[in-house]
């Protein structure tokens, strides 16, 4: 006979279950569990609390267990009509559908919950199903508008009653809802409050799903390294907790991130990993998403067959869960793979189905991807001016998402296109703009594109001293690829888990036809031999082209140095002879003089029969010259006014003192100035407002309000730098030293401040403001423009990222330079990107 198991014995091993360190465990455990209730006599409601909490306690480890743990709970909260341990366990029912991606299920039971709730006045239970709610809105629904007010209510209600846990859930929720919506400033705000909650009260599956978001953040804005260090974090913690739903999902994410670094054999090994937990876990969503995500990497090497076999796979499990925005990815993953085998109509056509799928959903990002592939489809069919126009479409749509590298990539293309066309100083000029943030982001196969294009351009342009510079440039950022593609030799990778796949589908057609297969095999080995040799030999006259080439560009650049020279030579022989001629000529002029002074000495007598005549000539003389002084000075004053008219435009546009050097040098040296304060303002929402004016209304608003920011700052003894779309960006301290800079610009900002929230304008505002050194001068040789570098700069920029509407955002280095003259209110330390944890105080 079994001894009975005290009630508060087995709610201590229930408890133990559930942290993190033990997971791995509590399968076993949870069995033991079980097998005691049953044999020992507890209450109902402590049957109901320990099926309610294996229910919870199977959500990440094996959720369909979890269900039938919640089915129990149901039932025997049904019979004891106790609506509120009916509405715990529909939530937990829906939590564990949530894990399988089962979309009708999971809407099912968090309606059910909702119902059931409004019977009861519990604020703890509504504030669950809501944020329930939320996730399955955004998970499954990919209705982030609702997602978000669902997951604030819950938030306000969890603060209300004080509950920790939940706070940080409903942050966490938030958080991922601004990340999709690409606003990532606000999201990384969000969940660094929630990893603060989580960090406090010791969640360590919570400050996982923490680490997981910040992961997501750095790998939408191109910082590769840093995200996988943090999704990196969160797979230690789930590793350690036997989460193997959450394994999934981070094996995934770590296969995306170093797909991004073109590690393709990590990105490969992480897919398989993720791939194998689905399939074993019953995970359709999951197995969708790295079916996919494998014939990236496939398509990536050129491998198409097993490309197409991937994508197709992951095409029909997107359709079979009616999931719209894996359908589109498909979609525009096909059409790529058929792009790359020259099947341009096929590829088209999965290009506009992507885009018509992804235009519906509103996901702005895969709408410019594909944008992006149509663009490339028409250059390859010679459709120039239909191509140009999709990449500026792409272009604007990246840069309004904040798609750094599918800006950069669009860029390149652009360019290259415009090169190609002829277009050589507009394909320069968006090269190297393409150069620069590729190599600030570190892309080095955008890098070498860029490089490559700059190239071509100076070469037809025939400055093949330049072109020969930039294509060294290029051979260099080439041979750094190809080091790191020897050392990663993708080729090598043992697919044990595909190999192995396909063995077990063809073991029998192999037995039958064995023979056949072998000599096609032998055939096969032999084809792709040659392929290889082929392939070598390609690549080596290729490299061999290049070599003739950089050689060719050197040759032509020291021809054209040689030419350059002669040409000096010819014109400085010119000048010499030029010079001469003009001595011989003064010289005979001089003869010609005294012979006429000769002359003169003869005819005296001549001279006073032309006196009369002379008077005359000398009055017509004296009124033309009189004339001509008149016209003179008319022309002087028109002169002094255009002058005059320039030299205000001038110091409209730069600072006085630089103008002056400008005026007096013909140009100006770039200076450090050790102290100074920034400002940034943005607006808020000015893509949703700018969507309700036509371009007139629109440009009459935005020159309203920075005429009156030009009046304030120039009251305050600001120098204005520029405005970049609607940021407004001014300084002080420069180009004349001020002591009070930070008090001064506090000062312009709480006035622009106020004028916004005074009705003068349909935007809000967010204003930030550093204090710090920075480098100020002049851009350029032509349309001279001021501007300043430097961290400083940067860290303004980041202030007024995470300011809020109507708020200043200061940092600590302003704060110590207000002293007490100006109140402020501490935020805490706050993650900024690329700065890591900043103080913050925002003024009162």
């Amino acid at each position: 006979m079994i001894k009975k198991v005290p009630y508060l014995f087995i709610l201590g091993f229930a408890l133990i279950f559930f942290e993190p360190d033990s997971a791995a465990q509590s399968l076993v455990r949870f069995d033991s569990l079980v097998t005691a209730l049953k044999q020992n006599k507890v209450t109902v409601p402590q049957r109901l609390d320990l099926l309610l909490r294996l229910t919870q306690g199977y959500t990440f480890i094996q959720p369909k267990q979890g269900i039938v743990h919640g089915q129990e709970g149901r039932e025997l909260a049904s019979k004891s009509n106790d609506w509120y341990w009916k509405s715990r366990f529909a939530i937990a029912l829906a939590g564990n559908y949530l894990s399988l991606s089962d979309k009708q299920q999971a809407r099912y039971w968090i309606e059910t919950a909702k119902q059931e709730s409004e019977r009861l006045d519990k604020k703890e239970v509504k504030a669950s199903a809501l944020l329930m709610e939320a996730e399955i809105e955004r998970l499954l629904e990919h209705q982030l508008k609702s997602a978000l007010q669902h997951a604030v209510l819950a938030m306000e209600t969890f603060k209300e009653l004080k509950q920790e846990d939940g706070i940080s859930r409903a942050f966490r929720c938030m958080a991922a809802v601004a990340i999709d919506q690409r606003q990532d400033s606000i999201g990384l705000a969000w969940n660094s409050k929630s990893f603060e909650v989580n960090n406090k009260i010791g969640n360590q599956t919570g400050l996982a799903s923490n680490h997981k978001l910040f992961g997501q953040i750095y790998l939408l804005n191109a910082s590769f390294k840093t995200a996988a260090a943090e999704f990196r974090k969160a797979q230690e913690i789930y590793e350690r907790a036997g989460y193997k739903y959450l394994l999934s999902d981070i094996y995934s994410s770590l296969g995306n991130t170093y797909f991004k670094l073109t590690d393709l054999p990590k990105s490969l090994d992480f897919y398989q990993k993720a791939l194998r937990l689905d399939e074993e876990l019953g995970n359709k969503a999951g197995a969708a998403n790295n079916l996919f995500q494998l014939s990236s990497v496939y398509g990536f090497n050129n491998e198409l067959k097993q490309a197409i076999h991937f994508c197709n796979n992951s095409l029909k499990l997107y359709e079979e869960l009616e999931n719209r925005k894996g359908i589109a990815k498909a979609y525009g993953n096909m059409g790529v793979i058929f792009w790359n085998n020259n099947l341009f109509d096929s590829a088209m056509t999965y290009f506009q189905k992507a885009k018509e799928v992804a235009g519906k959903l509103d996901d702005k990002s895969e709408v410019a991807t594909n944008l992006w592939r149509i663009g490339r489809v028409n250059e390859s069919i010679k459709r120039n001016a239909a191509a140009l126009e999709s990449y500026d479409q792409a272009i604007q749509m990246a840069l309004k998402n904040r798609d750094f590298e599918l800006y950069v990539k669009v860029l390149n293309d652009k360019a290259s296109l415009q090169v190609n066309s002829g277009k050589l100083d507009d394909g320069i000029r968006n090269s190297k703009r393409a150069l620069e943030m590729a190599d600030s982001l570190q892309l080095l196969n955008s890098k070498r594109a860029a490089l490559s294009s700059i190239s071509s351009g100076y070469e037809y342009k025939r400055q093949y001293d330049s072109a020969f510079k930039y294509f060294q440039q290029y051979s260099k950022v080439k041979e750094s690829i190809l080091n790191q593609e020897k050392i990663r030799e993708f080729s090598n990778i043992e697919r044990k888990y595909e190999i192995d796949k396909l063995n077990s589908l063809f073991e029998t057609e192999r037995k039958v036809a064995d023979e056949k297969l072998s000599k096609q095999s032998l055939l096969a080995e032999k084809q792709k031999q040659a392929l290889v040799l082929n392939q070598k030999e390609l690549e080596l006259a290729k490299e061999q082209k290049e070599k003739e080439k950089l050689n060719s560009l050197r040759i032509l650049a020291e021809l054209q140095k040689e030419q350059l020279e002669k040409e000096k030579r010819l014109r400085q022989l010119t000048i010499l002879e030029q010079e001469k001629k003009i001595q011989q000529g003064i010289i005979s002029t001089q003869e010609k003089v005294q012979e006429v002074q000769r002359l003169e000495l003869k005819s005296k007598a001549m001279q006073r029969n032309a006196f009369i005549a002379g008077s005359v000539l000398l009055v017509l003389f004296i009124f033309f010259v009189y004339r001509n002084y008149a016209n003179t000075l008319k022309s002087n004053k028109l002169i002094t006014l255009e002058k005059k008219k320039s030299e205000d435009l001038l110091l409209n546009i730069l600072p006085e003192e630089v103008a002056l050097e400008l005026k007096e040098y013909g140009k100006s040296r770039a200076r450090l100035y050790p102290e100074v304060t920034v400002l940034f303002t943005d607006f808020i929402n000015f893509t949703g407002i700018s969507a309700q004016l036509n371009p007139e209304e629109l440009v009459n608003e935005i020159d309203k309000c920075f005429s009156a920011f030009d009046q304030i700052i120039e009251r305050h003894g600001l120098e204005k730098i520029k405005t970049i779309g609607d940021a407004y960006l001014a300084v002080s301290g420069l180009p004349m030293p001020q002591h009070d800079h930070a008090k001064r610009v506090v000062k312009a900002a709480i006035e622009i401040r106020e004028y916004m929230e005074s009705g003068n304008s349909r935007f809000g505002i967010r204003i930030g403001i550093h204090s710090g050194p920075v480098v100020a001068g002049i851009v350029g040789s032509k349309k001279y423009a001021y501007d300043i570098w430097g961290d400083t700069v940067n860290t303004a920029a980041r202030m007024e990222q995470n300011s809020e509407a109507g708020k200043i955002n200061i940092s600590e280095a302003t704060r110590e330079l207000l002293g007490e003259d100006i109140a402020v209110e501490a935020r805490g330390k706050i993650q900024a990107k690329n700065k890591g944890f900043v103080e913050m105080y925002y003024v009162a």
